[in-house]
């Protein structure tokens, strides 16, 4: 990702993925640009989250076991689910991406 000029989406992925800062050399002028760049270009999901509402973004068991503690109980209101396109009769692809939004909060699930 760095060497394709994806610096901010690289440092992203290097803490949630929890590697040390020293697998990642990043000028922080560079890196500030393209990260004010990307808050430009894309919508910014802090701007639309109600602070009463609860998000879980849900990456492995443990996170969808707390999803599915929040959602016990609840009404859903909306269901989303997204995968990669299959252009071949016959052939498709597991689910990559699942959202669920109820009454009092949201889950986002990525490699579901």
């Amino acid at each position: 990702m760095a060497q394709l000029g994806e610096l901010s989406l690289a440092e992203d992925y290097r803490k949630q993925l929890g590697l040390p800062p020293s697998v990642l050399t990043v000028d922080p002028g560079q890196l500030a640009a393209q990260e004010a760049a990307r808050r430009e270009q894309y919508i910014q999901i802090e701007q639309y989250i109600n602070p009463e509402e609860q998000l879980l973004f849900v990456i492995d068991e443990a996170g969808l076991l707390r999803a599915s503690e929040a959602l016990s109980g609840s009404d859903v209101i909306g269901l989303d689910v997204e995968w990669k396109p299959s252009h071949a009769a016959g052939v498709t692809s597991p689910a990559a991406v699942l959202q669920v939004r109820w009454r009092c909060g949201s889950l986002h699930t990525t490699g579901v």
